[in-house]
C-alpha cells in the first residue's frame, strides 16, 4: 500500500502539503479518518490531509485555494474527501462537493461514489453512510461486540444523556467510554486490533474499503 504522508492544514498561507509523486490526494476531517483511512488500506501513492476539523463546511473549501497552489497538486490524478455528516449528510456532500469543484476535479452526484472524467477522478464519502447523521464513531459503534455494546448501552441508560446531544455526540461519547473499558490507551490508532479492539475487517467498515480501493 506505499507509505502514506498525513500533514495537518493550518492557517490560510499556500505550503508544502502534497508529498512529491503522490498521485492521490485524500482530504480528511480529522485524526481519527486518517487513522481508519490507513488501517483499511490506502491505495499506494497517497497523501492524506488532516483539516483538523470541518467546521460550518466553509473551511473545507477555503483549503481548496491552498490545495491547488500547492507545488504537487498539478501531478495528482486522483482526489478523495472523507467528512462526517455529522446532523446533516446533505450539507456535508455540498461543502465536499464544492471543494472538488474548485479544484477542478470530477464531482460525484452523491456520496460514496466515483466519478472520472479524462484522467482525473473525485470522490466522496460521507460518514457513517452517506445519509444517516451521525460520523465515524456510528460506524465504530456497529464493529463492538454485542455483549460489550450492551454493557456501554447500560451506562448510558443509567446515567442519561444531554437532551440537546445530537446522533454524531452520541456516537462519540457512547464510543469514548468503550474505549475507556478496553484499554485506557485506546484512542485513535490504539482503539483497533484483536478483540476486544476494533477489527477494520469488520462488515461496518466495508463501503468505505472498497470506496478507497476504486479511488
Amino acid at each position: 500500500m506505499g507509505n502514506p504522508r498525513v500533514t495537518r492544514a493550518r492557517g490560510e498561507e499556500p505550503k508544502q502539503q502534497i508529498q512529491p509523486g503522490s498521485r492521490c490526494l485524500l482530504v480528511v476531517e480529522g485524526n481519527d479518518e486518517c487513522v481508519l483511512a490507513k488501517r483499511v488500506g490506502l491505495p499506494q501513492g497517497t497523501t492524506v490531509l488532516d483539516l483538523g476539523g470541518m467546521d460550518d463546511g466553509t473551511k473545507l473549501e477555503q483549503y481548496a485555494t491552498v490545495v491547488g497552489l500547492d507545488p504537487s497538486f498539478f501531478a495528482l490524478t486522483s482526489v478523495g474527501v472523507v467528512v462526517d455528516a455529522e446532523g446533516d449528510a446533505a450539507f456535508a456532500l455540498k461543502h465536499a462537493q464544492a471543494f472538488l469543484a474548485r479544484l477542478g476535479y470530477p464531482v460525484p452526484t452523491g456520496p460514496g461514489e466515483i466519478a472520472k472524467e479524462a484522467s482525473r477522478t473525485g470522490g466522496i464519502f460521507i460518514l457513517p453512510d452517506g445519509k444517516s447523521p451521525g460520523a465515524l464513531e456510528t460506524l465504530q459503534r456497529q464493529a463492538v461486540g454485542a455483549e460489550r455494546a450492551a454493557c456501554v448501552d447500560a451506562l448510558f441508560a443509567c446515567t442519561g444523556r444531554p437532551p440537546a446531544w445530537n446522533h454524531a455526540q452520541r456516537d462519540k461519547a457512547w464510543i469514548r467510554a468503550y474505549a475507556a473499558t478496553v484499554d485506557a490507551r485506546a484512542r485513535g490508532d490504539q482503539l483497533y486490533g484483536p478483540a476486544p479492539k476494533l477489527d477494520t475487517r469488520h462488515a461496518a467498515f466495508t463501503a468505505f474499503r472498497e470506496w478507497l480501493g476504486r479511488l
